[in-house]
């Protein structure tokens, strides 16, 4: 769980899976913000944004989006 601005993000902390398999993350906020990010950081890299939204169902590509996808389907 992580805490910005007074909302709190639940969130897996670890997800173990074999090669090839793909991953289902869930994450969710208490407070209505419109905006959230989707971002990866890869061991001695910066964060590299995949998606992002600024409300339900609507999700927009960033810049390394290429085999992820995201959904969100409410203001959670």
């Amino acid at each position: 769980m992580v805490a910005i601005s007074g909302a709190e993000i639940t969130q897996p902390s670890i997800l173990v899976l074999k090669e090839d398999e793909n991953a289902s993350l869930k994450c969710s906020q208490n407070d209505d913000h419109y905006y959230m990010s989707w971002y990866l950081q890869q061991p001695g890299k910066g964060l590299q944004l995949i998606y992002y939204s600024n409300g339900a169902n609507q999700e927009y590509k960033g810049d390394i989006h290429t085999g992820y996808e995201a959904k969100r389907s409410s203001q959670e």
